[in-house]
């Protein structure tokens, strides 16, 4: 395989980094200088698939998880939860930070190294929107309309005063249901104003129960199949103002309910905490747990949670307890989550975050393929593929900040919603022509 220069200058400084590390004693200068290498390659990443708005999105999120990460774990320590005072071992911190920094590098480089970015750019004048081409089934779109109001209404339980609101596991998998119903919209326009009004209640409620992450999907779902190709400067614009909005709904929610609220509040917020997002330095609690417990589990120990992690992808909730953000809840305390660059170091060490730099990857091959060459795929199998394609880019928070399941179970649940659609409207589509067939038959006898 023919080796691009530019990926060649990424591979040096992946192994240079790493030769420093092997050869001579870890420092927080160290530390600090491969965390600002991962989120500025983390950002350029995002930036060399800018003509894909959606990719472009998912991207930029997780570049700015990693940006918070290193500005309020690493550079300005006092931003720190007070959980982090349970890991004393510096090691630990640097293997946190050598995970993303070899799944930043190992992912930027299979994608420089790809075609992936002289085409998605020469090719997206010729782009059309994802929809153009599909056929709409209304009562599949209804179906999944309904689906997600009954999903809505029984899956959120309302905290107490302040409180966020107490969501479901299926509560987060109503985003399915959208990527569905938009497929089988096609170019109906009033169903895409549907899917607008939809999209918005749904931030609005997010929002107002204090749980950012499960807004962010819906929007970027609704970017893939619609807005795909934005001007990239336009985007970029649109994405910092994102990050203030998002910054903005816990200070708006807190305040206001406490009656309080003023715009000082939220400037000096942005200022003491960087224009960080504080989801992903507690995410990343569980993480370091992880990491600080690989050493000291035995080996059968280890063998029967990855067993585990199998179990779960399959059967659910029943195998909770093999997943690590509650195996290492035995041990340390935090509040969820996981940054899934790091997960499989548990087992592997940093080739776990080449693991999953993989994984990413694969995704991002698929969605090229969807996207700018999917007439090797048959109609419904198009489909499928743009399903999983929409689900990888829009559930980013939950796969990269909520563990790397998003990518295996998520995509599993997925493909079989999509499979059954595509077998209900194949059905609804023999029917159809088996009654044209009949009538074209019966005009013709008499």
């Amino acid at each position: 395989m023919k080796v691009k220069k530019s990926s060649l200058i990424f591979v040096v400084i992946l192994f240079s980094m790493l030769i420093w590390c092997s050869f001579f004693k870890t420092s927080a200068r160290y530390v600090n200088i491969i965390g600002l290498l991962s989120v500025a390659a983390a950002f350029y990443t995002a930036y060399i698939l800018r003509s894909n708005t959606s990719l472009c999105i998912c991207f930029f999120f997780i570049a700015y998880s990693i940006y918070s990460i290193v500005i309020a774990v690493y550079l300005f320590p006092e931003l720190r939860p007070a959980f982090y005072t349970q890991f004393h071992d510096f090691d630990v911190y640097c293997a946190g930070m050598q995970c993303i920094f070899v799944f930043v590098f190992v992912l930027l480089i299979l994608i420089k190294n790809s075609n992936l970015e002289k085409t998605i750019y020469l090719q997206t004048h010729k782009l059309t929107q994802i929809n153009n081409n599909t056929i709409q089934n209304d009562s599949i779109v209804l179906g999944c309309v309904l689906a997600i109001i009954i999903i809505s209404v029984t899956n959120i339980k309302l905290g107490d005063f302040s409180e966020r609101f107490r969501i479901t596991p299926l509560y987060e998998y109503r985003i399915i249901f959208f990527i569905i119903g938009m497929i089988y919209s096609g170019k109906n326009l009033l169903w895409k104003r549907l899917w607008l009004v939809l999209t918005i209640i749904s931030c609005f409620i997010a929002f107002i129960g204090g749980n950012r992450a499960d807004a962010i999907p819906l929007p970027i779902a609704y970017v893939y199949f619609y807005y795909n190709r934005l001007n990239p400067k336009n985007l970029f614009i649109g994405l910092i103002g994102a990050i203030i909005i998002m910054i903005s709904v816990g200070t708006f929610r807190q305040n206001i309910l406490r009656g309080d609220f003023a715009f000082s509040i939220l400037f000096q917020k942005i200022l003491n905490e960087k224009l960080t997002f504080d989801t992903s330095y507690w995410a990343y609690v569980p993480a370091m747990a992880a990491i600080s417990l690989s050493n000291k589990t035995p080996l059968a120990k280890k063998v029967q949670l990855f067993w585990g992690q199998i179990k779960y992808i399959f059967g659910g909730s029943r195998y909770n307890d093999f997943r690590l953000v509650f195996y290492t809840k035995l041990f340390f305390a935090h509040t969820n989550g996981f940054v899934s660059p790091l997960y499989f170091y548990f087992w592997f060490g940093l080739w776990g975050a080449v693991i999953f730099a993989l994984l990413v990857y694969a995704y991002v091959r698929c969605i090229y393929v969807v996207q700018y060459n999917n007439g090797k795929f048959k109609k419904g199998n198009q489909n499928i593929n743009k399903a999983l394609s929409a689900y990888f880019v829009s559930s980013v928070p939950r796969w990269f900040l909520y563990e790397p399941f998003g990518l295996l179970r998520g995509e599993m649940i997925t493909l079989i919603v999509a499979l059954i659609a595509g077998i209900i409207n194949s059905l609804m589509s023999r029917n159809i022509v088996g009654q044209s067939d009949l009538k074209t038959s019966n005009s013709v006898d008499l």
